[in-house]
């Protein structure tokens, strides 16, 4: 029995709370709405007398289960009953009329439906024997009607309230007009005669289902930086989100949510919103050039939800910063001991204040999530420099190079660094709130114990502080305290001059390397004079070479008592072994070099070449020398000397002045920068073999193409411009060190394919150099694995 007793309580339950759906409604979980009770009641003039029965149920329901029973004038006893027939659907009536009656002639007729006013009605069910619904009250004469405030059962039509149910199964014990005891609470009153609300009626029991059937987003706006014009995770936009619907809800609110909006959600109580839409106008969402994706649900209906996960198009960001927009880290020194140091660029075409921008330097220690060191940067960083900022306590040698030194505690490997401004943040090395351990590490690199330069392809910094920090994307790594090029960096960034030409002024700030384009001419100024050391008091436009190079320029004009030519230096350090090949405006030609690192120099001069503008500097292997000419065609030998240096070297135009303060000026014209494997890409082409020329001199150089990269099994170089001959192809790690190397034979717009797994390559960053004869191309490309 407790078994039954568990079961038959579930069962009733379940009933009760079931949703049955049919034709667009649905049944209201409560109790009540069980069976079938009497919906309206017209006792009007003459023969205009009708009963309504609803059905409240999910289902449909056989009316033959079903009498309609007359009690007459207080009778106890059903003096004419009726038989129902049919099926009687969810939700509909049947409405049983007198067969005179004429203010509606739907429904079923019968003779007996001839109440009064003082005649009571029960509809009984069959197959219980009850009752399940009593209208009046059975076996008592009220008089001529039974009444309450303002209700009559006399000459009106009376319909049930929409809170309503069930029906009365119990016959009141009341007598006389005010026994009908559920006549105001169940009953409104309508005149007589009134029959508009025959063959339907609503109730609580069965309602419209709700339904969401679309968001839309309209008049979306550009997009809105919100004054931070360095940050893209406030960027936001507006438009007006439309949500369709039918049958809402009576009570609570509509509301749009999703992680697009800026506010998180947004409501509209039902009683403002139209019956079939309702927009909310002025949304701000975040810009971000994806999908727009929105949920519209009501309140007091969870069910009734919709989510669009296409609403619309949002706009793209705008805080975005644009190649060569904004100072970034050039170059990452964690050496020993205190040798720490980090690189500023300006890839910019203007000067930068750097103290009246508030530009910052911060450092978060540890994995933290909050700076422990900000260092405030100060001077002025002209366009196309750098600033270096050091520990104070790192070595001599390194503390040659800096421009601004800091007592604060300076990184580790494990620690972030990030560059902002007044405007934001600008870039971020490392990951601000993560630790990796000891170092982020990755192809052959790691932020520890070694120096990290920018490649030469990036052309701004990463200012989204909490990604993932690849350090083989953009870095290219060198020995623990390698600082053979700090305040030195070529890029892709031309403020000034040509792709992987960069300045470099040593003891100098008021020099200058520029190149005009438009006549393919190189002007470069100094006012730099040091006694003591006066050739690291220069400025110039230097690329980074490796292994044999070449080296022409025609000085065109010099003026001043300086110093002007062609200079390859084994670093960018001061006291770095060095060549120059250099005149003067009167013509006298030099051949100065230090031939050991912080050596002396040592000079050579001959008498004034006279027409000879034309200089050429050679380094093959260890041996250097020094060429004039008066056309670029022919040359003569002046100097030669011997003097080992690295495999990569910086050559290019440099510039002094022999009086300190006084100007020195120079142009060059025809400048050819050629040289071996390069550890920057070139997009265009010639990476050296690059010939700026005179426009009477304009030449189609030959370009190379790269794909797939990233790569992973294979590489394929396309060839434009190229002689139908051999190609010697070698590919490089990111420390110089050549990992393969090939001689192709091929033909023009020969596609050849490099097999990387032939070399076993790890996942990274690779340098691919191809050579024609004098000809010489490099890219850069990753290896990953997919």
């Amino acid at each position: 029995m407790i078994y039954a007793k568990r079961f038959s309580s579930l069962s009733k339950s379940l009933y009760l709370l079931a949703a049955f759906m049919f034709s667009g409604w649905a049944i209201q979980a409560q109790s009540g709405c069980a069976d079938l009770f009497f919906s309206e009641y017209v006792e009007g003039t003459s023969f205009e007398k009708y009963i309504e029965i609803y059905n409240p149920t999910g289902g449909n329901i056989d009316l033959s289960d079903y009498e309609l029973r007359l009690y007459s004038n207080g009778s106890a006893s059903a003096t004419t009953t009726m038989s129902l027939s049919g099926m009687l659907a969810s939700g509909a009536t049947i409405v049983i009329r007198n067969a005179s009656s004429t203010g509606y002639t739907g429904g079923v007729t019968n003779g007996f439906v001839n109440h009064n006013g003082d005649d009571a009605f029960d509809l009984f069910k069959i197959s219980t024997g009850m009752a399940v619904d009593i209208f009046g009250r059975i076996g008592n004469d009220p008089g001529s009607a039974w009444t309450a405030t303002g209700l009559s059962t006399v000459d009106r039509t009376l319909r049930r309230k929409y809170s309503v149910n069930a029906g009365v199964t119990v016959n009141p014990s009341g007598t006389g007009p005010t026994a009908f005891t559920t006549l105001e609470t169940e009953w409104d009153g309508f005149l007589v005669n009134d029959v508009s609300g025959l063959g339907s009626h609503s109730s609580a029991c069965i309602i419209p289902v709700c339904s969401i059937t679309g968001i839309t987003a309209t008049g979306i706006s550009s997009c809105f930086d919100n004054s931070t014009p360095l940050s893209a995770s406030d960027d936001y936009y507006t438009a007006n989100i439309t949500v369709s619907y039918s049958n809402p809800p009576a009570f609570g609110s509509l509301q749009i949510t999703g992680s697009d909006m800026v506010a998180g959600s947004m409501s509209a109580g039902v009683g403002l919103i139209g019956a079939t839409s309702y927009t909310f106008n002025n949304v701000q969402l975040k810009a971000d050039g994806a999908a727009i994706s929105l949920t519209a649900s009501f309140t007091d209906d969870p069910s009734c939800t919709f989510n669009n996960t296409n609403a619309g198009t949002a706009p793209a960001n705008c805080s975005v910063i644009p190649n060569c927009g904004a100072l970034f880290i050039s170059e990452y020194v964690e050496g020993a001991s205190n040798n720490k140091c980090i690189e500023i660029y300006n890839p910019t075409g203007s000067s930068v204040d750097l103290a009246t921008g508030g530009y910052q330097l911060r450092m978060y220690f540890n994995g933290s999530a909050s700076a422990g060191t900000t260092i405030n940067l100060t001077g002025t960083l002209a366009s196309g420099e750098t600033h270096v900022v050091c520990d104070d306590n790192a070595s001599a040698d390194i503390l040659a190079a800096i421009d601004q030194l800091s007592t604060a505690s300076f990184f580790n490997g494990d620690d972030a660094i990030e560059l902002r401004n007044n405007d934001g943040t600008l870039d971020v090395f490392g990951q601000i709130g993560f630790d990796p351990g000891s170092a982020w590490t990755g192809g052959g690199l790691s932020t520890e114990n070694r120096t990290l330069r920018r490649a030469a392809f990036v052309q701004k910094g990463d200012n989204d502080g909490t990604n993932a920090f690849d350090v083989t994307a953009e870095w290219v790594g060198y020995e623990t305290d390698n600082t053979n090029n700090l305040d030195y960096h070529a890029t892709a960034c031309q403020p000034s001059l040509p792709f992987g030409v960069a300045e470099l002024n040593r003891n100098c700030s008021t020099g200058s390397a520029t190149y005009n384009n438009s006549n393919n001419t190189w002007n470069l100024s100094s006012r730099c004079f040091n006694a003591s050391s006066h050739l690291d008091d220069l400025t110039g436009a230097f690329q980074e070479l490796c292994g044999d190079v070449t080296l022409i320029a025609e000085i065109s004009n010099i003026t001043g008592l300086g110093t002007a030519g062609l200079m390859i230096r084994e670093n960018a350090n001061l006291g770095s072994k060095f060549v120059w090949l250099s005149q003067q405006a009167n013509q006298q030609t030099h051949w100065v070099r230090r031939t050991t690192t912080g050596g002396p120099e040592q000079y050579s001069l001959t008498a004034p070449q006279f027409g000879k503008r034309w200089l050429k500097l050679t380094r093959t292997g260890s041996t250097f020398k020094g060429y004039v000419s008066n056309n670029g065609v022919a040359w003569q030998l002046l100097y030669q000397t011997s003097i080992p240096m690295n495999s990569c070297v910086i050559a290019g135009l440099a510039i002094f002045s022999n009086v300190d303060g006084a100007l020195t000026t120079a142009t060059f014209r025809n400048v050819i920068f050629s040289g071996g494997p390069l550890l920057q890409e070139n997009n265009k082409g010639p990476e050296a073999g690059i010939a700026f020329e005179t426009e009477s001199k304009a030449v189609s150089y030959p370009e190379l193409t790269l794909t797939p990269n990233p790569a992973n099994d294979y590489i394929e170089l396309g060839f434009d411009n190229w002689a139908d001959e051999s190609v010697t192809i070698h590919i490089y790690d990111m420390n110089g060190q050549q990992v393969l190397g090939n001689k192709v034979e091929r033909a023009d717009n020969q596609v050849v394919r490099v097999d990387l797994s032939a070399a076993t390559l790890s996942n990274g960053v690779y340098i691919v150099t191809v050579q024609n004869g004098a000809t010489v191309i490099t890219k850069r490309f990753v290896k990953a694995s997919f």
